[in-house]
């Protein structure tokens, strides 16, 4: 009797273990789905969180905020910067729909003015998550991970997506840097060591990948960071106690997400009047967020000189 009751429970725990695996689709199948997607991106949006809640041991911390969103013509950056009380706050945007890039800012003075193309490489970082930037992505993460992992169904924007967990492999992380690249005077000795560092970054960082459910496109990433995996590198590195505190209150957090349906992002009014600025001092004074930088690394270079 005994038998045949664990017989019994052995079979339904055995038929839960199976449900439960096929309840979730294959990571790598989702990801080479969404890589094979090409219906058009109509817009990105993108959000970069690091805080650190004391530097100095008084409580006083760092914090930076990034938020950005943008279609094919304009892109919005909101910035965010906080160091030890001292702040730098300002809101970019980018008409990228010109022949040469205009990024536009209101000034200290509350006039509008406009760069020709000396801050497009940050913005338009907003903008490269195009289908066929997407495809390059998702098709080359089975290559570079040693786990791709569904974890489950949850909502993003509204939407009901797969997450994929993503383990990312040292090895070969640095073969695929090291590709092409002369070798000589490197011996297996020092590859290891390159990529055990690489590993050990690699532990510290989650990624998680967001498909869509429904139509299997490719809905956005994650990034954080793994606080036990931070604090048992600090530990190998011989860290005290002080220092492993101060992990806890680090927090840092990258995502982006992908959209398909139209959205529309417009410039302000001020823009279309704004002034042109090519002097680099000009813009030094007219600009918030640089008035801002200005300010917090001339606090950073007096508190370094006491």
């Amino acid at each position: 009797m005994k038998k045949r009751i664990f017989a019994g429970l052995t079979a339904i725990l055995t038929l839960l273990a199976l449900t439960a695996c096929g309840g979730n689709p294959d990571g790598k199948e989702l990801l080479k789905k969404a890589a094979a997607n090409t219906d058009p991106v109509t817009y990105t949006t993108m959000k970069m969180d690091l805080s650190i809640e004391d530097l100095t041991g008084t409580g006083l911390g760092m914090a930076m905020l990034m938020e950005g969103q943008g279609t094919e013509d304009t892109m919005i950056l909101d910035c965010d910067f906080n160091l030890l009380g001292s702040s730098a706050k300002d809101t970019l945007y980018m008409d990228v729909s010109a022949t040469s890039p205009q990024i536009y800012f209101e000034g200290t003075d509350g006039a509008w003015y406009s760069i020709e193309g000396e801050m497009e490489d940050s913005l338009s970082s907003l903008n490269s998550l195009s289908a066929m930037g997407n495809s390059q992505m998702l098709s080359m993460f089975p290559s570079l991970c040693s786990e791709i992992k569904t974890i489950g169904k949850e909502t993003l924007d509204g939407r009901s997506v797969y997450k994929i967990q993503l383990v990312l492999d040292g090895n070969k992380m640095l073969e695929g840097s090291l590709s092409g690249i002369d070798m000589e005077g490197l011996d297996q000795e020092d590859l290891n060591e390159a990529a055990e560092a690489v590993q050990q970054v690699m532990d510290m960082i989650k990624i998680h990948i967001y498909v869509e459910a429904d139509t299997s496109r490719f809905a956005g990433t994650s990034v954080t960071l793994d606080k036990e995996a931070y604090k048992a590198f600090m530990v190998a590195q011989g860290a005290d106690e002080e220092n492993l505190a101060m992990v806890d209150g680090i927090n840092l957090s990258v995502d982006a997400t992908v959209h398909y349906d139209e959205k529309d992002i417009s410039l302000p009014a001020g823009t279309a009047n704004a002034t042109p600025l090519t002097d680099e001092e000009e813009i030094m004074e007219k600009m918030p967020l640089m008035q801002g930088l200005m300010s917090i690394l001339s606090m950073a270079n007096n508190l370094s000189g006491m």
